[in-house]
């Protein structure tokens, strides 16, 4: 199965919204969905994988995904913000979120793929 067959339809809505909002730095993007797809689920892994580490700019809150449902465009990680813990977060409250000035949720290119126990 191809990238393009496991794609939902919600996704193939957003991926061509994210490209133009955010032209060369996308939260999400074709080759980070088919890395995704290619991990797969990690909730029996003792050290997960993570994926993309996205970040607020303005603060000091970050979300370390492992996981991503195309279908509810929900990712699956590492919150690190009030606290540190395990959970969900959406993709589409990620693009609302407004900081100072309009800053926005960045997705951290150089950070690699470092396993949880690793940061």
């Amino acid at each position: 199965m191809g990238l393009e067959d496991s794609r939902s339809p919600a996704l193939d809505e957003i991926l061509p919204r994210l490209e133009a909002e955010h032209p060369g730095h996308q939260l999400i993007n074709a080759e980070l969905l088919e890395t995704f797809t290619q991990v797969g689920h990690q909730e029996h892994a003792e050290d997960p994988q993570i994926v993309a580490k996205f970040f607020t700019p303005w603060s000091n809150w970050t979300w370390y995904a492992t996981e991503f449902d195309p279908d509810s465009l929900n990712f699956f990680g590492l919150v690190d913000g009030f606290e540190r813990e395990y959970g969900y977060f959406s993709l589409e409250e990620l693009l609302e979120i407004r900081g100072p000035a309009g800053l926005r949720i960045e997705r951290d290119l150089h950070f690699g793929q470092p396993k949880i126990s690793e940061i």
